[in-house]
This record gives C-alpha cells, sequence and structure tokens, in this order.
C-alpha cells in the first residue's frame, strides 16, 4: 500500500521494511505482522493489535487472552471476520 501513495506522502512519512516489519521513523510507529496463534504476543508490549478473519483464526480464545496483557490498560484490540460460527461469533455476541 505505502508504495502506491503518491510522492509527496511517502517523503512526509518515510517507512523502513524489513521482513514483516514497517517502520516510521518520523511518527516513532511500527506495525509488526505475527503468525496467529498465543505464542505471537509474548514478549511483546503493544499500543494496538488487529486480527483480520478472526473468525477463522485457530484458537482464537488463546490468542485474546495473550495479546491482553501486552496490551496493558490503555491498548486496543481489534477483530474483524466476515461471518462464521466459532469463537469469534461468540465474542460478537456475547456468549
Amino acid at each position: 500500500m505505502w508504495e502506491r501513495l503518491p510522492d509527496w506522502q511517502k517523503e512526509w512519512q518515510p517507512m523502513k521494511y524489513t521482513y514483516c516489519n514497517a517502520a516510521f521513523p518520523r511518527s516513532r510507529s511500527t506495525i509488526i505482522a505475527v503468525p496467529q496463534g498465543s505464542a505471537a504476543f509474548r514478549q511483546k508490549t503493544l499500543t494496538g493489535a488487529f486480527i483480520d478473519e478472526a473468525a477463522f483464526t485457530d484458537n482464537l480464545q488463546e490468542s485474546v487472552a495473550a495479546a491482553k496483557p501486552a496490551l496493558g490498560d490503555s491498548g486496543r484490540l481489534t477483530l474483524v471476520s466476515s461471518a462464521s460460527p466459532g469463537d469469534f461469533s461468540r465474542l460478537v455476541f456475547d456468549q
């Protein structure tokens, strides 16, 4: 996505990319891609986590439980997905 931005935006917010890691030095922000599973959040401190297609994520409950300590009291966990029965559906409908 970043490569398709206009040049002026890329100059305003440069990006340093390494495998599965996009760093934005100007804003001191980093986006890290991690594999699914509860171990992915261990030894990390996060301000936010985004899980895409959460209904199709193996062991979603364990991943959410593992993310909570990494996010602390002020972090944000966002889950999105297309519909499918399972852990995600139970979270959405508070079951």
